[in-house]
């Protein structure tokens, strides 16, 4: 829509004034000078286009590279963030701090959002939504993204390949064996079915 505004508008010969503090449009890389005047409350808008990826080091992830912290909207276009989500690693810039802080304000301020963590002491699992989140469809959409995430993350170098097994039930003779192999091209291998 503000592709066909811009095209439309130009066409009629309508001229605008740019308000330089309308917006601002940040991401993981933004450098310090470009956010200088996002803690001060300059802008009106924030744009959230581009996603917020960190490797839980505080690292900034290139372009196209999904962060081992990852806060981008794409990864909920069929399910609900589950709330409260964690914080950012230390280094995370103050736009991404800033954003994760209001999708929690907003998920917080609806009783009935559809995802919500354990509360603390129930002793229920924790909801993973940015933590070690892969999306399976970036790597299919990627000739060589798993490539990417094999060469930078030292974790998956080191399991691609390899099988690992565990003993599932009550123990002993009943166990039953389960098998996990993270196979080269990044699908998952169970009791030696492929599992997307």
């Amino acid at each position: 829509e503000m592709w066909g505004y811009s095209i439309a508008a130009a066409s009629q010969g309508i001229v605008h004034r740019l308000v330089e503090e309308f917006q601002v449009e940040p991401g993981a890389l933004s450098t310090e000078a470009q956010l200088a005047e996002f803690a001060a409350g300059r802008f009106y808008i924030f744009h959230y286009t581009y996603q917020f990826e960190y490797m839980l080091d505080g690292t900034p992830c290139q372009p196209w590279n999904i962060g081992e912290w990852s806060l981008d909207k794409r990864h909920f276009n069929q399910v609900s963030p589950a709330y409260p989500l964690p914080q950012p690693p230390p280094g995370a810039n103050a736009a991404g701090v800033w954003l994760l802080n209001a999708w929690n304000e907003a998920m917080g301020s609806i009783p009935s959002w559809p995802s919500k963590q354990p509360a603390g002491g129930e002793g229920g699992q924790v909801v993973q939504t940015l933590y070690g989140r892969r999306r399976l469809d970036w790597f299919s959409r990627h000739a060589n993204g798993f490539e990417q995430e094999a060469r930078k993350n030292p974790l998956i170098k080191r399991m691609r390949g390899k099988r690992y097994s565990c003993a599932a039930g009550a123990g002993g003779a009943d166990a039953q064996r389960v098998s996990a192999e993270l196979q080269p091209t990044g699908d998952m291998s169970l009791a030696g079915e492929p599992r997307a």
